[in-house]
């Protein structure tokens, strides 16, 4: 048995489906800090998807994994709100699980999240997409929200220590 670890191969952002802006710093495996503010009424979103996870062969057991941060602040007398989404797809995008969805984000957290994926799995159809947002609803408010993702990849034990992966 060998132990593997890949990566996605590519990434889009904004995601296609979900819109907003281009998140900071994109690369195949996060994001840096990316900072959004809306104040007085208005709103503000970012996406993005990683995918092209290389094929993996002879899978005994896959997890997916990723580190993120997020902090945030709200004030004012009326409605406002900030989030930090990440989902992953098992295939390709068709429907999503999600991982994480804090809402109304005040304080600094980080952490690890990991999902343990069902074999059979064919992980060049494994997906993630994050999403962030702040929406205020009246004058006088206002929303913010700092995120970043780092290190997505799946964690894989094969059957072969030989070739394992077809890019």
């Amino acid at each position: 048995m060998a132990n593997l670890t890949v990566n996605p191969g590519n990434r889009q952002t904004p995601d296609a489906t979900l819109g907003g802006g281009a998140v900071s710093g994109p690369s195949n495996t996060g994001y840096t800090a990316t900072t959004l503010n809306a104040d007085d009424g208005s709103n503000a979103s970012d996406s993005i998807r990683w995918f092209a996870v290389p094929t993996v062969v002879g899978l005994r057991s896959a997890t997916l994994k990723l580190d993120f941060s997020e902090n945030g602040s709200l004030s004012g007398v009326g409605s406002k709100n900030n989030f930090h989404k990440i989902e992953y797809s098992i295939n390709g995008g068709s429907s999503w699980i999600t991982l994480q969805n804090h809402v109304a984000i005040t304080s600094l957290a980080t952490g690890s999240l990991s999902a343990v994926l069902t074999l059979p799995q064919d992980t060049s159809l494994v997906q993630v997409r994050a999403s962030l947002g702040v929406s205020t609803s009246v004058p006088g408010t206002h929303s913010d929200v700092t995120t970043s993702v780092s290190n997505v990849r799946i964690e894989a034990v094969t059957t072969d220590s030989g070739a394992v992966w077809i890019g």
